[in-house]
């Protein structure tokens, strides 16, 4: 049976000190629906960014049928709208997407590695603190899944998100061509799940207090759900409308 932590575990090595309710909720993806709000929100995010990449995007990829993949959801409140999403990816049952495209550095060799995808957020009022909710979402379900490395891959300047968080750069300053984004090149990230909380205190990191020192009953992640999907056999053939985005 794979070791978990246990859910009473806090992720921080500070006690919360406050509580605030966000203006949405975080939650896993369960339905075409959520898809497809999701996909808007994604294909309006990168054709702002990268021209062309509206086209490339406006229907689901492979990867978001996989059954051992995750899509987190920020959702309105107020309407239902989804803000903002981020797909995760382990390496626990088969290789990684990052695979396709680059072969790992060493340290990740045999090393338990989750790929944060598509993060992309709506334009709006909230659009900063959806983009920190779904950060600390990433956080705290590679946490409780024992992952040791979070990989992201960026370019300019969202990279420097990314190294605001403490994330560091897997290839010294080398790019790879990446297939699912026109080939352009890309910069790989990484941050150690063991080491992270340190590196945002030492760091004085703007994000901590948010991160470590709230509580937030909004995030309302099923991370017995997250579980079950990172580690059961896969069952995926290649995708398929068919597929349940939450079972």
């Amino acid at each position: 049976m794979t070791e978990v932590f246990s859910f009473a575990d806090r992720p921080y090595s500070v006690l919360a000190e406050h509580t605030q309710s966000l203006p949405f909720r975080i939650r896993l993806a369960h339905s075409e629906a959520d898809l497809r709000q999701a996909i808007a929100v994604r294909t309006e995010a990168y054709g702002r960014r990268v021209p062309g990449m509206d086209e490339v995007l406006r229907e689901p990829e492979t990867d978001d049928f996989r059954d051992d993949a995750v899509l987190l959801v920020a959702e309105s409140k107020r309407d239902g709208e989804v803000l903002g999403s981020m797909r995760l990816i382990t390496n626990l049952q088969q290789p990684l997407h990052l695979e396709h495209d680059i072969a790992l550095p060493l340290p990740f060799q045999n090393k338990k590695l989750l790929e944060a995808w598509r993060l992309t957020v709506k334009n709006s009022e909230s659009a900063r603190m959806v983009a920190s909710a779904l950060y600390k979402s990433l956080y705290e379900i590679s946490f409780y899944n024992r992952i040791d490395f979070v990989l992201v891959v960026a370019r300019h300047p969202v990279d420097r998100l990314y190294k605001a968080m403490q994330f560091k750069d897997a290839l010294a300053g080398e790019k790879f061509a990446l297939s699912n984004t026109l080939n352009l090149p890309h910069g790989l990230y990484y941050l150690p799940i063991r080491e992270a909380d340190s590196l945002w205190r030492h760091a004085d990191c703007p994000m901590y207090p948010f991160m470590a020192m709230t509580r937030h009953p909004d995030i309302e992640i099923d991370h017995d759900l997250v579980h079950r999907r990172f580690h059961q056999p896969s069952l995926w053939k290649g995708g398929g409308a068919s597929h349940n985005l939450a079972v």
